[in-house]
């Protein structure tokens, strides 16, 4: 990730608490984060960067175990008691 990707998707996610316009949704316990505090040239490269901001995706318990799984045998984890 460049610099200039990184100081937008600060803006985008670390906001102060009265400036803070995102919108929580209760049913599927998201937060869609605005992006009216971008300016039209930040926009457009977060646009073109392809990182997939206020994008939800859902998965199913069955769909998840197998990935934890994989998780669980990367070699790079330890376990500890």
């Amino acid at each position: 990730m460049d610099n200039r990707l990184f100081k937008i998707l600060k803006k985008v996610y670390y906001k102060k608490q009265d400036e803070n316009a995102d919108v929580f949704d209760c049913d599927t316990k998201t937060t869609t984060y605005a992006l009216d505090n971008l300016s039209h040239e930040e926009l457009d490269y977060l646009l073109s960067s392809g990182y997939p901001v206020n994008q939800i995706v859902a998965y199913s318990h069955d769909e998840c175990v197998p990935g934890y799984k994989e998780i669980l045998r990367h070699a790079n984890l330890t376990f500890w008691t």
